[in-house]
């Protein structure tokens, strides 16, 4: 991706950062330094407020490297290639350059990643609790952490696709259906429905004129005509890798509806 620097190797993959996630870690780090910790934890030095913020930043995104890596590791043990892993503004992005060969496997690729955050934010409670509370930065950061990665969790479960649930979802159609085309199209539909998904499923609209949908079709007609022309005199035509379709599905993980809205729970669990 451009504009990401090369961090190493994890587990075998590739790991980069993108230059927009130094921009979410100090925004991220400013709110939980000013905002968010000093209105539950009162009295602490201003230094450990600013510490304690970069600390619950970091392992925020270090929960997200996991979810990423779990479903860079299932899917590499289902045989399909796994280039890299890239933390960016909006969370992580595992590039899978193929889609999975039938509705098991992109169930399992597709669930272990909210599974995994789900799984992190249990641990982190229970962490909390063995703790019994109290006003440790300690406590303050398994708190945040409990939250957060369970609000990542089930977010990603929306059925929204590309989303994790969209895929899910699309999984479960296909293998009843045992269609793919259908599988996508209903996932689709359902991701239009809760706004959070690519596609237009609304019934109403300039789009759904039949007047305009003939005038659509001629025009697509007549593009391919011409593309087909142009790919005919070409000495080698090269295909659309299949990264490109995969990097924008199932494997973004958003963290940012998971990080703020976290501050109000916390309230609730740290009490």
């Amino acid at each position: 991706m451009p504009g990401s620097f090369r961090l190493g190797k994890l587990a075998g993959f590739e790991l980069f950062i993108h230059v927009s996630w130094l921009l979410i870690v100090v925004l991220l780090t400013w709110s939980l330094a000013t905002g968010w910790f000093p209105a539950l934890y009162q009295g602490w030095p201003l230094l450990a407020y600013w510490l304690v913020g970069l600390l619950a930043t970091l392992l925020l995104f270090a929960s997200v490297l996991a979810h990423e890596l779990a479903h860079s590791l299932v899917a590499r043990t289902r045989g399909l290639p796994v280039k890299s892993i890239t933390l960016l503004i909006f969370g992580g992005i595992s590039n899978i350059e193929q889609e999975p060969a039938n509705p098991g496997v992109e169930f399992q690729m597709a669930f272990v990643g909210p599974l995994t955050s789900l799984l992190l934010g249990g641990l982190s409670y229970l962490l909390l609790l063995a703790l019994r509370g109290g006003i440790s930065p300690l406590s303050a950061i398994l708190g945040y952490l409990a939250v957060t990665n369970v609000l990542l969790g089930i977010f990603n479960l929306v059925s929204a696709f590309p989303l994790d649930g969209g895929r899910v979802l699309r999984s479960i159609v296909w293998k009843i259906s045992g269609d793919v085309r259908t599988a996508t199209r209903v996932a689709t539909f359902s991701g239009s429905q809760t706004g959070c998904g690519r596609g237009n499923g609304s019934r109403r609209g300039p789009a759904n004129r039949p007047d305009l949908r003939r005038d659509r079709l001629a025009d697509d007609t007549s593009l391919r005509k011409r593309a087909n022309c142009r790919a005919s005199s070409l000495a080698q035509v090269r295909p659309v890798p299949a990264k490109f379709a995969w990097s924008a599905g199932y494997e973004t993980t958003c963290c940012l509806p998971a990080a703020w809205p976290a501050c109000a729970v916390v309230v609730f669990l740290s009490s």
